[in-house]
């Protein structure tokens, strides 16, 4: 999955004019790994099992900068959305396009990131 997670963060890098260092790019679980008990991430994903099932997936995760990462935290989708927005990576700023962060729309993220790593990977192999 790193290679995965690297090669979209070299695909961002290369939409950006003046791309950040790859010591100052950092990926963040959009829901994150621990929750708050009684936050709405808890409200929206009362199953643990079907959380921890999509927790570590390419779909939940976005591509930040450093210092947005350890601001946002454990943050709600809103307070991260709206991060999200301000991205200077597009494909973190589409999931601010996302009304919520539930199974459906991590899985929708999910689809759509991988469809993107085969058409990078693909094109990778054609020059080999």
């Amino acid at each position: 999955m790193s290679e995965v997670l690297l090669g979209a963060v070299s695909y961002e890098r290369g939409t950006q004019a003046n791309p950040q260092p790859l010591n100052q790019v950092s990926l963040e679980h959009v829901m994150p790994e621990r929750p708050a008990e009684k936050s709405r991430w808890a409200e929206d994903w009362p199953d643990d099992a079907k959380r921890e099932e999509v927790l570590h997936k390419l779909g939940n995760l976005a591509i930040v900068n450093v210092k947005m990462s350890s601001k946002l935290g454990n943050g709600g989708f809103i307070k991260k959305r709206g991060a999200f927005h301000m991205a200077p990576y597009p494909l973190t700023r589409e999931i601010a396009t996302y009304a919520s962060w539930k199974e459906k729309d991590v899985r929708r993220a999910q689809t759509r990131l991988v469809a993107l790593a085969k058409k990078r990977f693909l094109r990778v192999a054609e020059f080999r």
